[in-house]
């Protein structure tokens, strides 16, 4: 087995696909579930490695911290403190996980006789709503059950720096002035070069970042 790369060619006029070297595959809506990783957006964010910033892609990766994200909620809540979590992206990805991350801790703490409100959920969102590519109604629908779940929701909240406060707790520093601190850090933005496809949505292109085909 192979793998052969594909050529990306977006042009208002034709869209196409290319594996190459063999002839243009062309397409009227093109839609590709990629498996694509987050990316730090903002180039003050490349250093933040010592910082509690859990990108949730790769999922094997994302799937080892949870376990510890997990562990210290439940042990901080246990000594009665309080702890936030806070997720950066409020696209569809952002909101099924802090809505999955909030019914997880809480059942843990439930099971466990542990006082629940005192971990809290915070969600950040670039745009003037959740879900920002999807429709009214389910942007509607969502921000109303973020409101009831008691799920923080910062709108406009692009996030152009991050810092270590005095206490060792990230501080997420927005181009609006805004600082959010939190003690964990879920961090779901799009790629780079996923702005650069939605720029060519009039070709139909739903996402492409990179394709890889499996040739026998």
């Amino acid at each position: 087995m192979s793998l052969r790369p594909f050529l990306f060619i977006c042009s208002e006029s034709s869209p196409q696909l290319t594996p190459s070297p063999v002839p243009l595959v062309s397409y009227d809506v093109l839609s590709l579930n990629l498996g694509s990783s987050p990316q730090l957006l903002h180039p003050s964010l490349a250093s933040t490695a010592n910082l509690t910033l859990s990108p949730v892609k790769p999922i094997d990766s994302f799937c080892a911290r949870w376990d510890i994200i997990l562990q210290r909620c439940v042990r901080t809540a246990a000594r009665g403190e309080a702890l936030s979590l806070c997720v950066v992206g409020a696209g569809a990805g952002g909101v099924e996980v802090v809505l999955a991350m909030q019914a997880r801790i809480k059942r843990e703490l439930r099971t466990l006789g542990i006082k629940q409100g005192l971990v809290s959920f915070s969600l950040l969102s670039r745009r003037t709503s959740v879900l920002p590519i999807h429709s009214g109604a389910a942007q509607r629908t969502f921000a109303d059950i973020l409101v009831a779940r008691g799920v923080a929701v910062y709108y406009s909240a692009e996030v152009a720096a991050v810092r270590q406060s005095s206490e060792g707790r990230p501080v997420l520093e927005c181009t609006d002035g805004t600082q959010i601190s939190c003690d964990e850090c879920i961090w779901l933005l799009a790629l780079v070069f996923f702005c650069y496809a939605r720029s060519c949505a009039r070709a139909s292109l739903v996402c492409v970042v990179c394709v890889l085909s499996a040739c026998a």
